[in-house]
This record gives structure tokens, sequence and C-alpha cells, in this order.
């Protein structure tokens, strides 16, 4: 179902982003929606091809794929309006937020996750994201991630804007 959903007009694309810490030993399980004026237009759901030390470091990796799979839905964007489009980036890991913001002298674990953060903190510092935390009940992406609870898949449905058809 696809209808504009009313909201800030100035916040055009939110991205959600989650990750699921190694579940089965291994690399940890990532999932990111991206939305345009409240749809969602693109969504992944993969095993990380890096493997993860912690939460923070699975949901910062996550994050920063986001950022990148979502950049060219703003950047298309930008070309149809003629005007700047910034991306809102969610994420439930506080931790990993504060990683990006301290990019510059956080001591990384090992390079490509150093080069994931220094990414996102860069599109972060240049005004062309803004990553936030949301809560675990707000964080649609949670079901890219994980199986869920019948109650919890309803709610997702919802948030994806997916509909039984008759």
């Amino acid at each position: 179902v696809y209808e504009r959903v009313g909201q800030d007009p100035t916040k055009k694309v939110d991205v959600y982003a989650d990750a699921s810490f190694a579940p089965g030993g291994g690399a940890s399980h990532g999932g990111s929606i991206t939305y345009v004026y409240g749809c969602p237009v693109s969504w992944k759901s993969r095993r990380q091809t890096v493997v993860s030390a912690s939460t923070a470091e699975s949901e910062l990796i996550e994050a920063a794929d986001a950022h990148l799979h979502a950049r060219p839905i703003v950047l298309l964007l930008v070309e149809l309006e003629q005007r700047v489009a910034t991306m809102f980036l969610a994420c439930d890991n506080s931790a990993a937020i504060s990683m990006v913001g301290a990019a510059a002298t956080h001591a990384w674990r090992s390079r490509h996750i150093s080069i994931r953060g220094h990414l996102l903190d860069e599109a972060v510092r240049g005004g062309e994201v803004q990553f936030y935390f949301v809560g675990t009940h707000e964080q649609v992406a949670d079901g890219l991630t994980k199986g869920l609870t019948r109650d919890l898949h309803g709610l997702a449905l919802r948030a994806w804007h997916m509909a039984s058809s008759p």
C-alpha cells in the first residue's frame, strides 16, 4: 500500500537500520528499510560481511551499510526536486551512535569497521545524514533481523505498509 503519510515535509527520507549480534555465531545479521515521504521503497536483510566483536559494532556496520544503500535514493530526490534532501538514519543502539560522533578518535578494532565509522561520520558532519536514536519499539527494521512473535509481526507489517490481498 503506497500513500503519502502526513509528516514533516522537510523529512523526506527515513532509514531504519538494525542488527542482530551473531545470532548463530560468526557474522551478525543486519537489515534496513528506507522510506520516502513515509512509504517504504527499499529494504534489505542479510548476514553482514564483516564479523563484529560487539552489538555496537554490528549496529554501526549496519547503519553504515544502510546509509550506502539509501544514498542513491536521496541523490535521485535531489535530482528530481532540485533541492537538498537530508537522510534521517535511525538506530536503536546509543553506543553505535556515539562511536560515529567520536569516529576521529575512537580506537577501532579493525580497519573494516573504522572505514565504515569514518564514512558515516563524514556524512553526519557534512549534513547529509542525521543519525539518531529510536527505541526498540519504534525500530521498524527489527523484523528484518530476527523472527517476531505474532503481535510484533503484525506491527511490522503495518509499519512496512503491507496488507493481505483480498
